[in-house]
């Protein structure tokens, strides 16, 4: 992928979801987090937007259940 990109780009006709994964130990690294400040900056004035990091199954869960309301 992109260097300090997010892993997933996930959207449809209205919507788009950028996702990290940081399951266990993995830490965001300086970068990464740049660029999630940048993309919670961008997604605050933009109602289809949203940035979401991962560190829990229960949280891609929660991810999926709201993802398919929108879809």
């Amino acid at each position: 992928g992109m260097k300090d990109g997010v892993d997933y780009v996930i959207f449809d006709d209205q919507n788009i979801a950028f996702v990290e994964l940081k399951i266990g130990t993995d830490k965001l690294s300086k970068g990464q987090v740049e660029t999630q400040q940048k993309l919670a900056r961008l997604s605050f004035t933009n109602s289809t937007m949203t940035v979401w990091t991962i560190k829990e199954v229960s949280q891609a869960k929660e991810l999926v259940d709201e993802l398919m309301r929108k879809l």
